[in-house]
């Protein structure tokens, strides 16, 4: 397994937000803006019955499930085997604890969505090429789940491109 640097937010040239993860400047490079179907746009998450990542629509993970109580009172239900959003961040390390997702809810109801500043990241995924019109979530998750709890049906996201070209991915010994 690659072992991941420190989470460290960086200054990309050509990429419009406030600043970028260096993991994801290492493996990808920026794109441009484009408006795309929430439905379109799927996240990765572990689920906790399989104990692999599955790549569902938003609307199908705790992250979805917790917005949705925090702003209609929706009854929280299991998504992925996960029975809430402490559930969920007490199995997998994660940056945003429970309070910090609140205050984001409670930001972006009051506020709106800023995606100039904190664009959500999506790329076109080769090995998970259907619907066509699909995209996976490299950075945004929780904002994205956010939207969706509000109704959104389609969102601005910045589409990065990889940095690696397709042959080195597919065959990892080839010589650029």
């Amino acid at each position: 397994m690659k072992e991941r640097k420190p989470l460290e937010k960086i200054m990309v040239e050509g990429f419009p937000g406030e600043y970028l993860y260096n993991y994801i400047n290492d493996e990808y490079r920026p794109g441009k803006y484009k408006t795309a179907n929430i439905s379109s746009l799927y996240v990765g998450c572990k689920s906790i019955v399989s104990g692999k990542v599955e790549y569902v629509r938003v609307t199908e993970t705790p992250h979805f499930l917790f917005a949705s109580n925090a702003l209609h009172g929706t009854p929280i239900s299991s998504a992925l085997g996960y029975t809430n959003y402490a559930h969920y961040i007490s199995v997998n390390w994660h940056p945003c604890s429970e309070d910090d997702f609140t205050n984001l809810i409670t930001s972006i109801k009051e506020k709106g969505y800023d995606n100039k500043n904190y664009p959500i990241l999506v790329h076109k995924s080769l090995r998970r090429p259907w619907p066509l019109d699909r995209m996976d979530v490299i950075d945004g998750f929780h904002r994205l789940a956010v939207l969706a709890a509000l109704g959104e049906k389609k969102i601005t996201v910045f589409t990065m491109l990889r940095r690696s070209p397709l042959h080195s991915r597919i065959l990892p010994n080839a010589r650029s």
